[in-house]
């Protein structure tokens, strides 16, 4: 679905795994990877290239949580919902919970609460989310 992808992950304690695990639960969804989307839809040449040029650069700050908001992303055909949490200005997000089926509502969207995330809560990854479900979805490096 998104090729390959070039993340900030969440480090696997932080606290936002666990509230990914109960979104899923709760919406009758999936769990994935938390992490911050720095670039998708690469192919893995791409994505090594982007990484590597990215190795030495600091970790960017994240100040906090700004707003949810639910969203639709359309790959192919296939349109993919997210409840995301702004986390900057410039668009950076992370995604608490996704579905393929249908969108979210605005009660299931009360339901999500707003992240934090320090600079020592992040590192930077290259994902294969070439999978239209993001369970499947597989860390490939650090």
């Amino acid at each position: 679905m998104f090729k390959y992808c070039v993340w900030y992950c969440l480090k696997p304690n932080h606290i936002i795994h666990q509230h990914i695990r109960r979104y899923a639960q709760a919406f009758n969804t999936c769990s994935f990877p938390a992490h911050i989307t720095v670039k998708h839809s690469l192919s893995l040449e791409e994505a090594k290239d982007l990484h590597h040029s990215m190795k030495g650069i600091p970790v960017p700050s994240f100040p906090g949580p700004s707003s949810l908001v639910s969203t639709v992303t359309k790959i192919d055909s296939i349109k993919f919902y997210a409840i995301e949490c702004k986390i900057r200005e410039d668009g950076a997000h992370i995604s608490l919970a996704y579905r393929c089926a249908e969108g979210f509502s605005p009660v299931e969207v009360s339901v999500v609460s707003p992240v934090s995330i320090g600079p020592d809560d992040i590192y930077l990854c290259i994902a294969d989310c070439s999978s239209r479900y993001p369970n499947e979805w597989k860390i490939l490096s650090i």
